[in-house]
């Protein structure tokens, strides 16, 4: 007897195991109709990105776009030596440098240089890395693409429907996750629904298969469930898709930190499409904040992932009130113990949190307040200037970014934007090339920041200020270990010499 109960635990392990592959493989067959341009071959495609980023307005006057042109030799030089020195340590080459898959006018969808998408990617995403990530599709662009309204818009009364001057588009949008259903000549509305229903099955407390479906298994349905809803097409989807984990949540052990770091940002994904109403933010924003005084770390990454989708929902003021506070503090308590030797940290859990940051501050900057924004500048200002050994590289390019960004957003104070100014120069001077060139990013859009109106003159780009930049450039180049680095270096800085004389019209000051 003895020996048939362990014979029959293994074959209950095998199968259990045969599953959770079989799970497994069913996720990234059905992730690959994201890839761009071919669906269903990674051989010649990409995973398609929609970052949750809005495109920066400034970029679109004049002097935005004359630095677009700019910067965007900058980015090309730093993802060019980035990826050199990466590929130094490994055998796995980077794949996509050049084409950056992401939403665009085109039915099919197309690649896009990532100069074109200037500071938009995600910023806690690795440069290089083109491997699927949470975050991968915005929750507008799951609006966008599949037609659906939050949550709360539904429940405004007509008058308040009536004073909100939104103007009617002249055309239905376009997004490649419409033509996901005929990609490759598959069904992807078929195949996602008939996995939202087998899987709630499994995991569903009232259902007769949950008593059979181990735990090993029901973690890896929820990490699958939460990655196949980026291409979920109907709202109903996302509606099963809370409702089933929200049951799941309150019924299973919350000692379950493996399940909780998939769970959390999977109710709090579907919760974010459907709008974030007062009834479903109450219970994700106590989940939120107790995850996050979690000690398992995977769980609390988890949780700042999902507090990116909630914040990109655009909350109501009351749940903002509540939930922004919690985020405000965890932030800074954490960021502030590891901002002068980020290296012995989680390197995600820094990413993520230097991610969130970044996006209150540009998008919720009332509500976050002048004091968090200026404790986030000071502490990134730390990891900046720290050592290659202290502060690794991914995070390096991850923080200069965001701060970017918050230059170009106009969310920063003179104050802190003068601190960056400072911080660029500072840091153009490294003897790292790479973060030499990224610094020189900055520098150069600290010299447009406040320049991108229309109406105002051009960049204050004297023949001084140029020549310390270029000669900066060229510091940092005679430092560097490979002679033939150094060299393709000069054409660079030459180039941007020169647009930067033409954006000033400084000529003559200069000769």
């Amino acid at each position: 007897m003895d020996q048939e109960e362990e014979n029959q635990q293994e074959e209950d392990l095998e199968r259990t195991q045969i599953n959770v592959l079989a799970v497994q493989a069913i996720t990234s067959l059905v992730l690959s109709a994201m890839s761009i341009p071919v669906a269903g071959n990674p051989a010649v495609s990409c995973l398609e990105q929609q970052p949750r980023n809005k495109t920066l307005k400034v970029l679109e006057t004049r002097f935005g776009r004359k630095l677009c042109v700019i910067r965007g030799i900058v980015e090309r030089e730093i993802q060019a030596m980035v990826s050199k020195r990466d590929n130094i340590a490994t055998h796995f080459p980077y794949q996509a440098w050049d084409p950056v898959p992401s939403l665009s006018s085109s039915i099919t969808g197309t690649l896009i240089s990532h100069e074109k998408l200037l500071l938009q990617i995600n910023t806690e995403r690795e440069m290089g890395n083109m491997d699927y990530k949470l975050g991968q599709v915005s929750i507008h662009s799951v609006w966008l693409g599949n037609n659906i309204t939050p949550l709360r818009e539904e429940e405004w009364d007509e008058d308040e429907e009536d004073d909100t001057d939104v103007p009617a588009p002249t055309s239905p949008p376009t997004s490649p996750i419409n033509s996901r259903k005929h990609r490759a000549g598959v069904d992807i509305h078929s195949c996602s629904q008939f996995l939202l229903e087998l899987y709630s099955q499994w995991i569903l407390p009232n259902s007769p298969n949950n008593k059979k479906t181990p735990v090993v298994l029901i973690s890896e349905v929820v990490r699958s469930l939460l990655a196949v809803s980026d291409l979920f097409t109907e709202r109903n989807q996302f509606e099963m898709m809370f409702s089933t984990l929200t049951e799941l949540q309150k019924v299973h052990p919350a000692e379950d930190e493996i399940l909780n770091q998939y769970l959390v940002p999977a109710i709090c994904k579907a919760a974010a499409v459907l709008g974030m109403d007062k009834a479903i933010a109450e219970p994700v924003s106590r989940l939120l904040e107790t995850t996050l005084r979690s000690t398992h770390m995977p769980s609390r990454i988890g949780a700042l992932h999902g507090i990116l989708y909630v914040l990109e929902c655009d909350l109501l003021d009351d749940t903002a009130k509540q939930l922004i506070p919690i985020i405000s503090e965890y932030l800074l308590s954490n960021l502030r113990g590891i901002a002068h030797c980020v290296s012995l940290h989680n390197q995600q859990h820094v990413l993520v949190m230097c991610a969130a940051a970044f996006y209150m501050i540009e998008n919720y900057p009332l509500d976050v307040g002048p004091e968090f924004t200026a404790g986030i500048i000071q502490m990134c200002g730390v990891m900046v200037s720290g050592s290659e050994e202290a502060t690794p590289s991914v995070i390096y390019h991850c923080v200069l970014r965001g701060l970017e960004r918050l230059l170009l957003s106009e969310q920063l104070s003179r104050l802190d934007a003068e601190a960056l100014v400072k911080l660029s120069v500072e840091r153009v001077n490294m003897p790292s090339p790479h973060r030499a060139m990224a610094a020189l990013g900055l520098m150069l859009t600290c010299m447009y920041t406040g320049n991108t109106q229309e109406h105002c003159s051009p960049p204050q780009t004297g023949g001084c200020v140029l020549i310390f930049i270029l000669s900066l450039s060229f510091v940092s180049s005679a430092r560097l270990s490979d002679a033939w680095q150094a060299l393709s270096l000069v054409p660079v800085c030459l180039t941007i010499f020169k647009l930067l004389l033409a954006s000033s019209g400084a000529c003559s000051s200069v000769t």
